[in-house]
């Protein structure tokens, strides 16, 4: 039989696609990015350092690195990807498992704290995502949370995104995003802007730039379609709970 095109990309995702894009996976790379997830992600991580965190899709585990150096004991990695598993284990990074997304959901029963999945589910094909996504509910506990970033199809700028990797299949917007995470069980469903995170000078110039374009931007929105709520950033971050169904 022969290999897919998705096969044969990700046999080679890390020199053919991440490394030109992020540079080459070191020790310095995962606390670069470390600064950043301390600014976007902190704030929905539970109290208890002993909670039972997955990353899904982690690539060579950098969030994984990230959390387990800041006490959360039980954070955990999952990639399809045997290429990116090893490398993250030459960085030294524990309990990270290369295989099948689903299998590894179905090994959860229900007592998982977070789950996350950052620039993953665009890759999936849409007969597969709710399915999947009923399996990150039933890996959850009750009221626990599933974090998602995912492309912005409402962004003027969402082809940098979406046509950015050709293993992409999809984009969201706030709409869809909270259409196939109810049809898979989620009660509750909120959605935020990945802005530009302020490190240092340079960074808050962007900052300040962008928000003076994203306020233009959504009064273009506002003045054709009246009162809604737009989101304009080229991706989205999702957080969706584990709860009844609102009626």
């Amino acid at each position: 039989m022969s290999t897919s095109y998705k096969e044969r990309l990700y046999e080679n995702y890390l020199a053919g696609h991440l490394v030109p894009r992020k540079g080459e996976a070191s020790l310095a790379s995962l606390e670069a990015r470390a600064a950043r997830w301390d600014k976007t992600i902190r704030r929905f991580l539970p109290s208890d350092r002993s909670a039972k965190i997955a990353d899904l899709g982690c690539g060579y585990g950098a969030l994984v690195w990230w959390l387990q150096r800041e006490g959360y004991t039980n954070a955990c990695g999952v990639d399809l990807s045997a290429e990116l598993v090893e490398q993250g284990r030459r960085l030294g990074v524990a309990n990270l498992h290369q295989g099948d997304l689903a299998d590894f959901l179905r090994t959860q029963g229900g007592e998982s704290d977070l789950l996350v999945a950052r620039d993953l589910f665009e890759h999936l094909p849409k007969s597969q995502l709710i399915d999947v996504l009923a399996l990150c509910r039933a890996a959850l506990k009750p009221g626990a949370a599933l974090l998602i970033q995912v492309p912005n199809g409402e962004s003027p700028l969402a082809g940098r995104i979406i046509y950015g990797d050709y293993t992409h299949e999809t984009a969201f917007t706030q709409s869809s995003i909270g259409q196939v995470l109810r049809a898979a069980g989620f009660g509750s469903v909120t959605c935020h802007p990945v802005r530009p995170v302020v490190y240092g000078i340079r960074s808050a110039l962007r900052a300040m730039v962008w928000r003076m374009i994203e306020a233009a931007i959504i009064l273009a929105i506002v003045a054709e379609m009246g009162p809604v709520h737009p989101i304009v950033t080229q991706n989205l971050l999702v957080v969706a709970r584990n709860t009844a169904p609102t009626r």
